[in-house]
């Protein structure tokens, strides 16, 4: 059984949060990165934010089936990914912006639809059963797109508008995601019989942790807080790993 990631979502009217030049001030005066904080969640009501989840896993779903299909190695093991699955959760937090349940549920709904429209893509285009829609380990994928939502739709809300450590622990959790299936992938290839398995599990390693210091310096907010935030990423890598490695354990 496969297991599935996720990224995603729109433009500045209602799409990606936008990457703030000298957006700082609470980190220091002129320190340019991370999103911009604006009032924009105020004006997105619960219609426009469930509403534009289910649209966006719609898209999301077939879309992380391409990627699978048609990048090349080590690109397309991206479409395989629960690092992106849980990173599009955590835009969609921070395109809502702002409050608490907003942000959790859009980003649960989001994933939902997305597993969905993923196995419904995949029956479409590659003759997959159809059963695999309510198949019992796609309820476990459900399952975990719940949790994703709770956790990484409320961190990109934080990351957008929330008040001190909060704003930096939810700005640390992509990078810590993504350091956690960096370890996954190099614990799989450790100790393998198999040289060629072992080369491209250790590629997969490096790749998601170059991923990982990317989204660290692009979302934190100046020097100091890309650094904090890089540290906080490490830290939180260590359970995200262990919750990993038991999901992927369950899902096999």
């Amino acid at each position: 059984m496969r297991t599935i990631g996720h990224a995603g979502a729109v433009n500045n009217d209602g799409g990606l949060p936008v990457m703030a030049e000298g957006a700082g001030e609470a980190d220091g005066a002129g320190e340019a990165g991370g999103f911009a904080e604006t009032g924009d969640g105020d004006r997105r009501g619960w219609w426009r934010v469930l509403g534009s989840a289910v649209v966006a896993g719609l898209v999301f779903g077939p879309v992380d089936l391409a990627v699978q299909k048609l990048l090349p190695y080590p690109f397309a093991d991206l479409g395989n990914s629960m690092a992106v699955w849980a990173l599009g959760a955590f835009l969609f937090g921070a395109w809502v912006g702002t409050g608490r349940l907003r942000p959790i549920a859009g980003a649960a709904t989001f994933n939902l639809v997305a597993v969905e429209s993923y196995y419904l893509a995949a029956t479409l285009v590659q003759h997959d059963a159809i059963g695999n829609l309510w198949a019992t380990s796609t309820l476990l994928f459900l399952f975990a797109a719940v949790v994703a939502g709770l956790v990484f739709g409320l961190g990109g809300a934080l990351a957008r508008s929330g008040p001190g450590w909060q704003r930096l622990v939810g700005a640390a959790l992509p990078g810590a995601v993504f350091l956690a299936e960096a370890g996954i992938r190099f614990t799989q290839g450790h100790g393998d019989p198999d040289a060629g398995y072992r080369r491209d599990r250790f590629e997969d390693a490096l790749m998601y942790a170059i991923i990982a210091l990317v989204l660290g310096l692009v979302i934190g907010r100046g020097a100091r807080g890309r650094w904090q935030g890089l540290a906080v990423s490490v830290t939180l890598a260590v359970p995200g790993f262990v919750a990993l490695k038991l999901f992927v354990g369950g899902s096999a």
